[in-house]
């Protein structure tokens, strides 16, 4: 399988452990046998979340990125919410 377009985001946090749960949080959905025609690998830098995909067209790529966004939003809001507990 070749991927041949790329791009990458960064996404940041509060905290570097929060960046790290984000990380566990989606790490299932990044190892579905579904995901054919892309690939998403995330890396933690301190408090940040990098994201990392490749996939072989537009479509693919689009899809990956808007789940990824989907994701950390719910995450990031997720967290929001707990700072006001």
């Amino acid at each position: 399988m070749r991927f041949l377009l790329q791009t990458s985001f960064s996404f940041s946090f509060s905290s570097p452990i929060t960046a790290q749960n984000a990380i566990l949080a989606l790490q299932p959905d990044l190892n579905q046998k579904h995901e054919k025609r892309s690939k998403t690998v995330l890396k933690a830098n301190k408090n940040v979340v990098l994201a990392n995909m490749s996939a072989m067209d537009e479509i693919a790529l689009k899809a990956s990125a808007n789940s990824m966004f989907k994701a950390m939003a719910l995450i990031q809001k997720i967290q929001d919410n707990k700072k006001e507990l």
